[in-house]
């Protein structure tokens, strides 16, 4: 049993390695390993933990939480705050994606009650992104520019200017809803010049299209052509 679970936290300790850069190879890491495998309490729900990020990582869309509650239940009781705050942050995902948007928002809010005392700006970006996205979901536009620029602040300390890009653009979308013309071209141009630092043509195209609608907004139909 103890060999079994050495094997097991030895492929874990890959995935995690794999994770941020080579997700896909991390999923595939992860998946080399039996779902039903005996393992102990403590790897189960770090081996469910990894199993959800993978698959979030991938954009595979799972609208189930049969796998990440095993984590949230587990790191709940024994978890370290960066253990419950990532678990939690995984099963809002899950519940997001089944378009649950109540118990999505709780969970993220749970999760974010560890955020400051856990040392990690790339999840605290995450997070707060998408409690920007919850909030932009229920209309509630100046809370989610609050989670948005929260975002963006740590992705910034992350140094992840893709991210910082598509922060800046929903802050953006933000300002234009609410009228705010200059200042969401201001933020759609300060995306775009980190779109282009970071080779991210898929947001550039997405920025350049709002800021032909914003000009076109102010019947700049000049800058509106232009973009």
């Amino acid at each position: 049993c103890s060999c079994q679970a050495f094997h097991v936290s030895e492929i874990l300790d890959t995935a995690e390695r794999q994770i941020v850069e080579y997700p896909d190879s991390a999923l595939t890491t992860v998946r080399s390993i039996g779902r039903y495998t005996p393992m102990v309490p403590s790897v189960r729900a770090r081996y469910s933990l990894l199993y959800s990020k993978a698959l979030d990582k991938n954009k595979i869309r799972v609208n189930s939480d049969s796998l990440i509650i095993r984590s949230t239940n587990y790191y709940d009781l024994f978890g370290t705050p960066e253990e419950r705050m990532e678990s939690y942050y995984y099963l809002g995902r899950v519940q997001e994606n089944a378009k649950e948007h109540l118990p999505a928002t709780i969970s993220y809010l749970y999760a974010e009650q560890f955020a400051d005392v856990v040392d990690n700006n790339y999840l605290k970006g995450l997070l707060y992104s998408h409690l920007g996205e919850m909030y932009s979901h229920y209309n509630r536009v100046s809370r989610a520019l609050q989670y948005y620029e929260k975002s963006y602040n740590y992705y910034k300390k992350a140094n992840l200017p893709q991210h910082q890009a598509y922060q800046l653009y929903g802050m953006g979308m933000m300002h234009l809803g609410l009228q705010n013309v200059d200042r969401a071209i201001e933020l759609f141009e300060q995306a775009g010049r980190l779109a282009d630092s970071s080779n991210f043509t898929a947001i550039k195209r997405l920025i350049l299209s709002m800021m032909a609608c914003a000009y076109n907004g102010k019947e700049d139909y000049r800058s509106s052509y232009k973009a």
